[in-house]
């Protein structure tokens, strides 16, 4: 279980990255869906490292 939650976590930050920097790019012509890209890249990004962090219970190791 925690190791598909770990897969999910890295594929979001990948297509996450991806879509930041072609948000970046694209704002060179298009502004606004450049800029859409971006912020929406950076929020997946951000959004995977709930997925990426490993909860210890129970204050165990």
């Amino acid at each position: 279980m925690m190791k598909t939650m770990k897969r999910k976590g890295f594929i979001m930050v990948l297509i996450g990255f991806i879509l930041f920097f072609a948000g970046i790019y694209v704002s060179t012509h298009w502004i606004v869906i450049g800029a859409i890209m971006a912020v929406g890249g950076g929020s997946l990004m951000g959004g995977s490292t709930y997925f990426l962090v490993d909860v210890k219970k129970n204050g165990q190791n």
